[in-house]
């Protein structure tokens, strides 16, 4: 309210409760200093013998949450009406702005907005609904009246936004249920994955998912297999529908199914066997969504070790390296045996990395990959440094006493690299060759303080092995 030296304010008719005079105006237009500190005003019969400075703006400021909300509705409305524009970039600004606004002020505004005839101006308040998430909740009945009512364009974007809402939104669930049968495709993808994305109701849900695995569209039967995966375990029942569309012949079918798998294993462990399957599949695309769930899912994902390491050499150097990294961090072990015969062939990759990654592969699986120790033998001789490190401890972690393993390592101990020469000591002392006492005793001398701990370290074990 501007108040002139003469004028007195306008008393608003509210609670009689405390009040704030907030003086603000710009310091150009007036000679006088502003208010720094509000005066209290207890009663807004005391509005009026308050002293007003001649031209400045004043604000009354209400304590109440309530009236705060009364005095902002109106630009909290013409900041809703802004999205009557269609271009993305103002939706977003307006968007913004609405997320740094009280729910209880902007979700109404924005519900109210949904009364308008302007069929493209409720889809983008809709669709801004959606974007707002959780915060969306009290809305959440207008946008299902929006699902039942509205165009099918409407329909979709409602239903997108009730599964942005999340599980705020499961009074929607019945509703998006009933979109699973409707005549447009995408409402029927949308509707999908809503439910999936709230994830409640699963005795409801779950058969609803199920029966949208027969649609004729392949974005819908995606859409339900990526939301039953979502569930978990909670969607159990669903496992040997999901399992038996591994074998579709539309390989995006099969994908889907994996991604679903994907999503299931972490709190689904039959789901992990069916995951082991997809890595055989003839599509690469099926093959990557299966290796990056067991990227997901640790020590849970060794039994996927042999067909993994198997899909090796036949990949790309990315992809190679990018299985392998995944075996060592699972960790093989002495269990993990049929996957010797392919990381053996790995030894011989052209990439120093792969070579380096399926010797430690090697190494954890023990003293069953013996039949590996001639190719890493060939490896200790790598122009690689870190290939011969990691062939020449590996070639320790499976404790082979043959000779030439011996006489190869002791050789290394000569290594122009300090780390492959402190690996082969550490190697030979987990060995326990006696023939390697003189060699170690050479080491205790090296020049690097790390080689003659390790050369020290591993006499004790051969000593006091004897």
């Amino acid at each position: 309210m501007t108040l002139g030296g003469k004028t007195n304010p306008v008393i608003l008719n509210v609670p009689q409760e405390n009040f704030f005079i907030g003086v603000h105006t710009p310091l150009a237009e007036i000679d006088t200093k502003p208010v720094q500190n509000p005066a209290p005003v207890s009663n807004t019969a005391d509005l009026a013998k308050f002293s007003w400075p001649p031209a400045i703006s004043c604000k009354l400021f209400v304590s109440r949450p309530r009236l705060l909300a009364q005095t902002r509705s109106t630009n909290v409305d013409a900041l809703v009406n802004e999205l009557v524009d269609l271009d993305e970039d103002v939706r977003d600004r307006v968007e913004t702005e609405l997320r740094k606004i009280d729910p209880a002020v902007s979700i109404p505004a924005l519900v109210r907005a949904l009364n308008s005839n302007d069929e493209d101006f409720r889809q983008n308040i809709v669709y801004t609904l959606g974007e707002l998430g959780s915060i969306a909740k009290g809305a959440v009945p207008s946008i299902i009246n929006e699902l039942r009512t509205g165009n099918v364009y409407m329909r979709a974007i409602a239903a997108q936004a009730l599964g942005n809402i999340g599980s705020a939104a499961k009074d929607a669930v019945p509703a998006l249920i009933d979109a699973l049968n409707d005549p447009g495709e995408y409402v029927r993808q949308s509707a999908a994955e809503a439910l999936g994305e709230i994830g409640t109701d699963p005795a409801s849900v779950v058969p609803a998912l199920i029966g949208a695995l027969r649609d004729r569209k392949f974005a819908v039967k995606s859409a339900a297999l990526v939301s039953l995966g979502k569930m978990g375990s909670k969607a159990a029942s669903a496992f040997q529908q999901i399992a038996a569309l591994l074998n579709d012949s539309d390989w995006r079918v099969r994908r889907s199914a994996a991604v679903a798998l994907s999503y299931m294993c972490t709190t689904y462990r039959p789901a992990v066997s069916l995951l082991i399957e997809a890595l055989k599949d003839a599509n690469e695309a099926v093959r990557v969504v299966a290796i990056g769930a067991f990227e997901n899912i640790g020590v849970a994902a060794r039994p996927a070790i042999p067909v993994l390491a198997a899909i090796v050499p036949g990949a790309d150097r990315d992809m190679r390296r990018r299985i392998l990294m995944l075996v060592t961090d699972i960790g093989p072990t002495a269990e993990s045996a049929e996957a010797v015969p392919p990381l053996t062939i790995s030894l011989s990759d052209d990439d120093w990395f792969v070579k380096s990654l399926a010797a430690q592969a090697l190494g954890k699986i023990g003293p069953p990959a013996k039949p590996a120790v001639l190719e890493l033998i060939k490896c200790v001789y790598d122009h690689d440094a870190v290939v011969r490190r990691s062939a020449a401890l590996a070639l320790g972690d499976i404790g082979s006493t043959d000779e030439a393993v011996i006489q190869t390592l002791i050789a290394a101990l000569r290594d122009d690299d300090w780390s492959v020469r402190a690996a082969t000591a550490t190697s030979l002392g987990k060995i326990g060759s006696k023939s390697a006492v003189a060699a170690l005793e050479a080491a205790l001398k090296d020049e690097v303080w790390a080689v003659r701990k390790a050369a020290y370290d591993a006499l004790k074990k051969i000593r006091h092995a004897r």
